[in-house]
């Protein structure tokens, strides 16, 4: 069994780097959860009882994360961000982009919603 320290630990090594590297890169791979598993299985983290320890091991996958740089020349008011659209969600297409999305950046990713929902997806348009 792996505590989370070494995981980080074994995950931080120069020799993980290029392991990682393919896994993160794997296009099949759609979710940090599926990522994960693939990591566990393939450094074979378990734990006493042979379970992957995908938890685990996705938190030490986001502590090595690389951090996202601060975004330069934002408007304080988000109306004066151009090219800033908030759309309805009334279409198939619609639908399938924003559950993509939900699957992919959600932190929960997919879940079950209880009664009638409206859903809406926040489109950037650069402006030429």
């Amino acid at each position: 069994m792996f505590t989370q320290s070494q995981v980080l630990h074994t995950l931080s090594a120069p020799e993980s780097q290029a392991r990682l590297t393919a896994v993160v890169g794997d296009a099949a791979l759609f979710t940090r959860a599926a990522i994960a598993r693939r990591v566990c299985e393939l450094f074979r983290f378990v734990d006493a009882c042979g379970r992957l320890q995908v938890s685990t091991c996705a938190r030490a996958l986001s502590k090595l994360a690389e951090p996202v740089p601060a975004p330069e020349r934002l408007p304080a008011v988000v109306n004066e961000v151009q090219g800033l659209t908030l759309v309805k969600v009334t279409d198939t297409d619609q639908r399938e982009i924003w559950n993509t999305l939900l699957h992919h950046e959600h932190p929960r990713g997919v879940t079950t919603f209880c009664g009638a929902q409206v859903r809406y997806l926040l489109c950037y348009y650069i402006l030429r």
